[in-house]
């Protein structure tokens, strides 16, 4: 799925340059020569190694982006998140989303059986307070959430009602896989700030739903992941909103 958006957005890619990139603890951040920025959550737990040094360090700035794109090609996650980082740079300059909640525009009712790939804990305590029975499924092993062990997957999204996959699943490949499986839901979502906001290259995947954000201080933004900081530092500073597309 990774390389389908890099095929929408390739022609915009050709003029571009990387102004400054950044790869923090919780986010891949890429600023292009146009000032437009798109992150990508670090995925530390699959970066190779816990004192893993990235081979292309000193070479990103002022690297062509279609450069950065081709990093999709590589199997570690560093590289993947770059590119998945450039892309959101290059699609928000070409789609315009609705600013607010998905979860505002989805209707989420008591009971409701939820699968989630890929662990956003405050979504999933806002599920569980709205009386959703949710379902996670999550590589991490921190965090105080109970997972479910990974060979109940396909059980679980056949009986979902929705199904909610984090940006994270596009970076590291088990997107497409994961739409495969046969499913009831009524609501399908790609979310998190890492969601390629790119509703074409979703068209025909069973994906209703874009929920990703709007970078609105590029400069706050790129200071707090140089600083650490995750999803809720990003949105409680007002450095990024959260803003859904709809598929067709």
């Amino acid at each position: 799925m990774l390389e389908k958006c890099i095929e929408r957005i390739e022609d915009s890619a050709r003029a571009r340059v990387i102004r400054r990139a950044l790869i923090g603890s919780g986010f891949i951040a890429v600023q292009l020569d146009d000032l437009s920025m798109g992150l990508c959550a670090n995925i530390r737990h699959d970066a190779g190694g816990s004192c893993a040094v990235f081979s292309r360090a000193g070479t990103i700035a002022g690297a062509h982006a279609l450069d950065i794109l081709a990093l999709s090609k590589r199997t570690d996650l560093i590289s993947r998140g770059l590119a998945l980082a450039t892309v959101n740079a290059l699609a928000s300059r070409l789609f315009t989303p609705t600013i607010g909640d998905i979860f505002d525009r989805i209707t989420v009712t008591p009971g409701d059986r939820i699968v989630m790939v890929g662990l956003i804990e405050p979504v999933v305590q806002m599920l569980t307070g709205r009386g959703c029975d949710v379902a996670v499924f999550e590589d991490r092993k921190e965090g105080l959430l109970p997972l479910e062990a990974p060979h109940t997957m396909p059980e679980r999204i056949r009986s979902a009602d929705i199904i909610i996959l984090t940006g994270t699943t596009v970076a590291n490949g088990s997107v497409t896989g994961i739409l495969a499986l046969p499913n009831c839901a009524r609501a399908v979502m790609i979310l998190g700030p890492s969601t390629p906001m790119i509703p074409t290259v979703f068209t025909g995947t069973g994906v209703s739903f874009l929920g990703g954000s709007f970078i609105e201080d590029p400069d706050q933004a790129f200071t707090l992941v140089m600083e650490g900081g995750g999803t809720r530092h990003l949105q409680r500073s007002g450095a990024i909103r959260k803003a859904y597309l709809e598929v067709a």
